[in-house]
């Protein structure tokens, strides 16, 4: 096949791959065009990106490659993701999940990776957490370690995002790390420079400041320039928290002429405010109105309306607090100047208030009281387009969702097909029509049986687990779309609509989970009943640990039934569990096999709560029930050591 020509609207490939894409010819092509869309990834190119990425699908869809078309199609929904449109990120990355599904780990880690850092964008780190675990698990089952490294980063992320600390500065120990094992001073100092950001948020400055003073001395070792910026700025930022004005100055003046050097003028003009506010906070009124001017001279050649709404808003608060009143007027005027600067939901508010408060300093009561209205308004209007965006936030999320229900549910079809057509040929073969046809009646009777039971089992988890959230779900939008209430209160509204509807999706998850034949193993009960512990026991304070089953292997199977039974008692348990224990208890879950008897405890620390061992209860009760119906035994009360426990024994297969 000759090579297709690169259409001339395409951006020119880089120097060392030129000469191989006008060379190379079919697959070898293909490999090619994703090599040069790959190099568009830093800085962020849409044009070359994009565009390569949709030359590599058109050659290697004729070629018959599903490989290379989903890393095409994975590599174009990355950059939707990374361009912060999650709504058109998802169907594609969602679709190269499918495209991906016999390919070769490094390339399924990747998309999993990709898929995780959609989720963590939608606000759901536990979703993106368990995406990034199995990207993980890929990444070294194919010895990517430079990807097992970003994915350590990654979940370093997920879990600074919802406070959980601890987790995010072991995760991003292990991800500098790994990067240092690879001599990657950049990846190494962005994992440094993250862990630093962590102890910044818990104003731990000085601990902080030490990660980030690494990740600095790293890059400057190495003569990586173009990262100084971020180490410089941190440092910057953590010295004028901790009130080390002088150190502030210091940091920022590096930072200043190193961007002056490379002319990055966004840095400079964040150097330049560093140096204002320090100055500032120093009462160097001269110096910081200089700073101050400096950054917005900077900004204003560039088209950055955003970034110079912001600088001269903090201009005109500077003049504000010095008294100098029209000329805090004037800068906050130009802010609402700027093209969309009157609708700006960052830079707008702050304008509105520096106007109202001159105003008021003037005695001008009747502009106040009018700009206070004003503001109030925009306010409105703000609160409105925040609770569309969390809708279509949503919506991506359930659509997400449905997609890989969707799959599931194929999956499943394509199995019974299977099924039915083992049995016809059982039928072609047989010796005798008249058993033939015996045999596959009482087999369509049975698998009829099958088939209502499931229907019947599916039906009463979507009634039990998903109706009753739906409904909830239902009749708070309806109050919603009425508008009542301030936007304090409708925020919190969506914020539960929010809350109850990953609710369910979680709950359909379980429903579908229970149905899937590829979990009837003991690896996968435990990766579920891990995530759920995770889930719901983490956010609450509790710690949680898991005592794994070196010895159960993948031929330890499950049937559906059991499964199911020990996924509930499980639920039910941590439900005790939440209901009961202190806030600072430990939960251990432990499974264990032991010849065909398989085992799960389910234990917490401290003391015992008289109602949590009433025999009336109904979650105990279920317990107990539950394991006899799956064929075994439990046994529900304080524990010797303290604390209290359930302990569950079934049977299972070999």
């Amino acid at each position: 096949m000759p090579a297709a020509a690169v259409p001339a609207t395409l951006p020119p490939a880089p120097d060392g791959l030129r000469a191989r894409l006008r060379t190379a010819q079919g697959p070898a092509r293909v490999a090619v065009l994703l090599q040069v869309a790959e190099t568009f990834l830093e800085p962020l190119d849409s044009a070359g990106l994009v565009g390569y990425a949709v030359a590599a699908e058109r050659l290697a869809r004729p070629l018959g490659d599903s490989l290379a078309v989903g890393q095409a199609v994975d590599l174009r929904g990355y950059y939707f993701q990374r361009a912060g449109d999650a709504r058109r990120a998802a169907p594609l990355l969602r679709r190269a999940e499918r495209l991906l599904e016999a390919a070769p780990a490094a390339a399924r880690a990747a998309n999993l990776e990709h898929l995780g850092e959609l989720h963590q964008s939608l606000g759901r780190p536990a979703e993106a957490r368990a995406y990034y675990r199995r990207a993980y698990a890929l990444a070294r089952q194919a010895s990517r370690p430079l990807r097992q490294a970003s994915v350590l980063l990654n979940l370093s992320s997920s879990y600074q995002m919802p406070g959980h600390f601890d987790s995010a500065v072991y995760f991003g120990l292990r991800a500098a790390r790994q990067y240092q094992s690879l001599h990657d001073v950049v990846g190494e100092a962005d994992a440094l420079t993250n862990i630093g950001y962590v102890f910044y948020q818990q104003q731990r400055f000085p601990e902080g400041m030490r990660y980030v003073s690494r990740a600095y001395r790293l890059l400057r070792q190495a003569h990586e320039t173009r990262k100084l910026g971020t180490t410089l700025s941190a440092l910057g930022a953590m010295a004028s928290a901790a009130d080390s004005q002088q150190l502030a100055l210091s940091y920022f003046r590096q930072l200043a002429a190193i961007m002056r050097e490379g002319k990055v003028y966004g840095y400079l003009a964040s150097a330049y405010n560093g140096m204002a506010v320090a100055h500032e906070r120093l009462h160097h009124a001269d110096s910081a109105e200089y700073y101050y001017r400096q950054a917005v001279s900077v900004l204003q050649p560039l088209d950055k309306p955003g970034d110079l709404g912001f600088q001269l808003n903090n201009l005109a608060r500077f003049y504000l607090n010095q008294h100098r009143y029209p000329e805090a007027r004037t800068w906050a005027t130009r802010s609402l100047a700027l093209p969309g600067g009157r609708e700006h939901p960052e830079n707008t508010p702050d304008a509105w208030q520096i106007l109202h408060r001159v105003a008021g300093q003037q005695g001008d009561f009747a502009t106040a009281y009018r700009l206070l209205a004003q503001q109030h308004e925009l306010q409105l209007r703000q609160q409105a387009q925040q609770n569309e965006q969390l809708s279509a936030d949503l919506r991506v999320g359930y659509e997400t969702e449905q997609a890989e229900q969707r799959v599931r549910l194929l999956e499943q079809a394509r199995e019974l097909s299977r099924f039915r057509q083992l049995a016809a040929l059982a039928v072609a073969g047989g010796a005798s029509l008249l058993l033939g046809g015996v045999l596959i009646t009482s087999y369509r009777r049975r698998q009829r049986r099958r088939e209502a039971a499931l229907r019947h089992q599916l039906a009463a988890d979507l009634h039990d687990d998903v109706g009753s959230l739906l409904s909830q779900i239902s009749l708070q939008t309806d109050l919603l779309q009425e508008g009542l209430g301030e936007p304090g209160q409708l925020q919190a509204q969506w914020a539960e609509v929010a809350g109850n509807s990953r609710l369910a999706v979680r709950q359909l998850n379980d429903v579908v989970w229970n149905l899937d034949a590829q979990n009837d193993s003991v690896p996968n009960l435990l990766d579920r009943l891990r995530d759920y512990a995770h889930d719901v026991l983490v956010p609450t304070g509790r710690d949680v640990r898991f005592i794994g089953p070196e010895a159960t292997g993948a031929s330890a199977d499950l049937s559906a039934p059991v499964r199911r039974h020990l996924y509930l008692i499980f639920k039910e348990a941590l439900h005790n569990i939440l209901k009961y224990s202190p806030a600072n208890a430990e939960v251990t879950v432990a499974l264990h096999r032991c010849q065909n008897l398989l085992t799960l405890e389910i234990s917490n620390s401290g003391p015992v709560i008289t109602a949590a061992v009433r025999g009336s209860g109904h979650g105990l009760r279920n317990i107990g029930e539950r394991a006899i119906a799956a064929g075994g035994t439990a046994e529900v009360g304080p524990r010797a050591e303290g604390g209290f426990g359930v302990k569950v024994s079934v049977p299972v297969g070999g």
